[in-house]
């Protein structure tokens, strides 16, 4: 399902980051699909110096895996919009237990990427910066623009 450009009723979501608000503007009912979020994370990766690797979306293993000599490693796990609203939580859940699970080097980025939707945004604003802290996790957030799209990143606040 390809997303259409966002029209002038965009949503705007604000995440808190500890001290600083991040304004993220999304375009409701948008249709991001798992597939173009690993795509933008993909491309975003590759043009931050990775070697990035994309799994098949039946494939075993994280979705996206990336490695940089300067940058370290990055273990990806990304999810779609759900079309029923209890599917953006239960989305939301099993991208954490998959990204928990595959927390095996200690120094390794581990992000959970979703699309820029309201109810994601509220998911992510539940999880304690602490956590967050504490497993090193970040959420990308995928939203879409006219012509392409736009990745918002999250990071832990650093102690």
């Amino acid at each position: 399902m390809t997303a259409d450009p966002p029209g002038e009723d965009l949503f705007c979501a604000c995440v808190m980051r500890s001290t600083q608000l991040v304004d993220l503007e999304y375009q409701e009912n948008a249709g991001i699909s798992e597939e173009t979020v690993k795509d933008q994370v993909y491309r975003q990766l590759t043009r931050d110096g990775y070697s990035a690797k994309k799994n098949s979306p039946h494939g075993k293993g994280p979705d996206i895996e990336g490695w940089s000599a300067q940058q370290g490693d990055m273990v990806v796990e990304a999810k779609g919009e759900g079309s029923r609203p209890e599917m953006f939580h239960n989305f939301f859940l099993a991208a954490i237990g998959q990204i928990v699970l595959r927390m095996s080097k200690t120094n390794a980025r581990y992000v959970v990427a979703l699309p820029i939707h309201e109810n994601f945004v509220k998911l992510v604003r539940k999880v304690p910066q602490d956590v967050r802290r504490k497993l090193n996790l970040e959420f990308w957030l995928v939203g879409s623009k006219p012509v392409s799209y736009s990745i918002h990143i999250l990071r832990p606040d650093a102690d």
